[in-house]
């Protein structure tokens, strides 16, 4: 019973954040992704609507950064045999943890 709660009321938060994002689709907004692992590897990303994928490098320690116009999602996925694209919020800030031939994932930055 406590599950579906939380279930409701996650539903319910992401209802009323729903006009926030779209009201806010004309600002700046910006993403940071951080490799935290000890290894290399190429990352896709793409913007809800779009089949174009922006493809580059991570060395480890390295942090990438972009800043976009629009209010549309960001969709991830890096190297890796089980990866699969991985939805980011705006203005979000990553680490991105995991194997390089298994699964890369984009975890909230800590930092």
């Amino acid at each position: 019973m406590a599950k579906a709660r939380f279930l409701i009321a996650l539903g319910g938060a992401a209802a009323l954040a729903a006009p926030a994002i779209a009201a806010d689709g004309a600002g700046q907004h910006s993403l940071s992704l951080r490799n935290a692992t000890s290894a290399r590897f190429e990352c896709g990303i793409h913007k809800d609507g779009s089949s174009v994928v922006d493809v580059f490098t991570l060395k480890p320690g390295q942090v990438w950064t972009q800043t976009y116009a629009d209010g549309k999602r960001r969709w991830l996925r890096c190297d890796g045999t089980y990866s699969d694209w991985q939805p980011l919020a705006l203005d979000g800030r990553y680490d991105l943890l995991g194997a390089p031939m298994q699964r890369i994932s984009a975890q909230p930055a800590a930092r």
